[in-house]
């Protein structure tokens, strides 16, 4: 838990309504930590779905895709990891890089049948962090 929104709630209960602009991750959690703290917490949100970005779709192949921010990259200060770790909700760790959907040619690729773009991009990334880690030093 945040220590500083911990010391507000232990002053005292506040008065009034807070607003929380959007129903994705972040603005759900913010309204489950603020309905401890004010009396009323409201939540709205312009599509009328709740999740955010965290959604599935279904057609496309015989099972729900998973859209969204379905991977954590990264779990120091992560609200994500708290929850998961909280809650006991599982987790996978995947090989990168794993595989890449695109749309417009419908075609999916990754190890093996890696395109000559994806090659180029997973270079470029791989000579980024080579660069950073040498200036690190």
């Amino acid at each position: 838990e945040d220590r500083d929104f911990g010391r507000r709630r232990a002053m005292s209960k506040q008065e009034g309504t807070v607003v929380i602009v959007g129903a994705g991750l972040a603005g759900l959690y913010a309204a489950q930590l603020l309905s401890s703290v004010v009396p009323r917490v409201v939540v709205v949100e312009a599509s009328g779905e709740v999740g955010g970005r965290v959604k599935e779709i279904g057609g496309l192949v015989p099972w729900p895709l998973q859209l969204g921010p379905e991977f954590i990259h990264g779990s120091d200060n992560s609200v994500l990891m708290r929850m998961i770790n909280k809650y006991g909700w599982g987790t996978k760790e995947l090989e990168w890089p794993d595989r890449y959907y695109f749309a417009d040619d419908k075609t999916c690729c990754g190890g093996e049948n890696e395109t000559e773009d994806v090659a180029w991009v997973h270079d470029f990334f791989d000579g980024i962090l080579e660069a950073e880690g040498a200036e690190g030093e």
